[in-house]
C-alpha cells in the first residue's frame, strides 16, 4: 500500500465513536458492526478492488442493514414508541436507495463512488445521531437495560 493510500484508509468515512450509543447493547452493537462493514466497503474502493469484491461487500452492508433495521423496528413496536411509522420511513428510504446502488453496480451501469460513500456515511451519523438518539430517550423510559 502507498504512503498516499494509506493516509486515506485512516481517514476513514465511517469511524464509530461512543456519542452514536442509544445505551441499548443489541442495537449499539449493531451499529458498530454497520460502521464496520462500511468501513470495510470504503478501504475496499480506495484499495481498487474491483467490481466483484465491492459488490460482494455491499451485498453484505444491504442485508446486514435489513437485519438491523428488523431488529430496531421489532424493539420501537414492542416498547410502543411513538414514532415508531416515521423512524420506519428513514428505514425504508435509505434501503431503497442502497438497493438502487447495489443494482447500479451490478449491472455494471456504474462503480462505487465517493459519493455514495460520503452519503451512506452522512446519513449513518445523522441518524444514529438523531432518529436513533429519540429512540435511545424512549428505551430509557421503558427501562431497557443500559450498555455500560
Amino acid at each position: 500500500m502507498t504512503e498516499e493510500l494509506a493516509d486515506k484508509a485512516r481517514m476513514s468515512l465511517f469511524v464509530w465513536k461512543r456519542d452514536y450509543s442509544v445505551d441499548c447493547p443489541e442495537i449499539d452493537e449493531q451499529h458498530q458492526q454497520l460502521f464496520h462493514i462500511a468501513d470495510e466497503l470504503h478501504r475496499a474502493m480506495l484499495e481498487r478492488r474491483g467490481r466483484e469484491a465491492l459488490a460482494g461487500i455491499l451485498k453484505r452492508l444491504v442485508a446486514y442493514t435489513t437485519y438491523h433495521f428488523a431488529s430496531e423496528e421489532r424493539l420501537m413496536r414492542e416498547t410502543g414508541y411513538p414514532l415508531y411509522l416515521q423512524h420506519r420511513a428513514e428505514h425504508e428510504k435509505l434501503t431503497k436507495i442502497a438497493q438502487e446502488h447495489q443494482q447500479t453496480m451490478l449491472s455494471g451501469k456504474s462503480t462505487l463512488s465517493v459519493e455514495v460513500l460520503q452519503f451512506l456515511s452522512d446519513w449513518l451519523r445523522t441518524h444514529i445521531g438523531k432518529s436513533d438518539q429519540k429512540l435511545a430517550a424512549h428505551l430509557k423510559t421503558r427501562n431497557i437495560q443500559a450498555a455500560k
